[in-house]
């Protein structure tokens, strides 16, 4: 008797087949003899076939959406978590934009052929960039890149979810569905609207001033917008101070809660579906 591999509901309830016979069996060894269902293509047979299907449909797109999900969570801690890094001082853009110099290991007996190397050494090594800003430079960009993509193939993944409980009919269609809808408004609160509506960039090694023009900007920062405010971060409790507050934490920490209620509420409706959580359904016994 050979046996196909099975879903892990049908597992689950000791369904098997029998390719020869053509036989559909119930595995009931600790409950005395086996009860078998001839015709493999009866309607029961067929519907639990296609029951199978969608199972394992629904669990190969829960497995991107986790795996989506904590990528999207790393994104925004590392922004989180970069912005207090800057603004508590941990990580010193200005003071780390110089290295050291080499004047002071030269002796006074240096020939003077010596010299316009080293002058040219000390000029070259004032110019360079820190390691830590040279950093900053290609992960800030690359977490706003990443937090972006990876937020639009969430909703397609949950789209794909949600017709799937559609067309089979399964319970649980209304987390997932509340789930895909909270994930378009956090599609649009990260998306870097900065990047589109400033009009000129701003440099964030010089002193260039800031566009006057409000702009809406979006929950995933850029490298020039940290940049600069890392060294023009108003002091004091001001309006202007708070809206910075609002900007590099308020808006990460509001899309963090956001990405948390996406994951609960599509978690709990595929649990419902796949039947790994008992529905609770409230009977009115009430007469009129």
């Amino acid at each position: 008797m050979q046996s196909i591999g099975l879903p892990r509901f049908a597992k689950d309830s000791r369904l098997s087949y029998d390719n020869k016979g053509g036989e559909t069996a119930y595995d009931t060894s600790n409950q005395g003899p086996i009860m078998t269902r001839v015709n493999l293509n009866t309607p029961s047979t067929t519907t639990i076939a296609v029951a199978a299907d969608y199972a394992d449909a629904m669990m190969a797109a829960r497995r991107a959406k986790n795996w989506l999900f904590i990528l999207l969570l790393l994104v925004l801690v590392t922004q989180v978590a970069i912005f207090f890094l800057l603004r508590f001082n941990v990580v010193r853009l200005g003071d780390e934009l110089a290295v050291e110099k080499i004047t002071a290991a030269t002796s006074p007996t240096t020939e003077p052929a010596e010299a316009p190397a080293q002058a040219s050494s000390e000029a070259s090594s004032v110019g360079k960039s820190s390691r830590v800003e040279d950093l900053l430079r290609y992960l800030i960009p690359a977490t706003t890149f990443l937090g972006t993509v990876l937020v639009v193939v969430l909703d397609v993944v949950l789209l794909l979810i949600v017709t799937i409980m559609l067309v089979g009919r399964l319970i649980g269609v209304a987390h997932v569905t509340s789930a895909f809808i909270w994930c378009v408004v956090l599609t649009v609160l990260l998306f870097p609207w900065q990047t589109i509506l400033i009009g000129e960039s701003r440099a964030a090694d010089t002193g260039i001033h800031r566009d006057p023009a409000f702009k809406l900007p979006g929950a995933l920062y850029t490298w020039e917008e940290i940049g600069y405010d890392a060294r023009h971060f108003p002091q004091g409790a001001s309006f202007e101070s708070l809206l910075k507050w609002a900007r590099y934490a308020g808006f990460p920490i509001a899309a963090l809660l956001l990405l948390l209620t996406v994951q609960a509420r599509s978690s709990r409706g595929l649990k419902f579906a796949l039947g790994e959580s008992e529905v609770q359904v409230e009977v009115s016994n009430s007469r009129v």
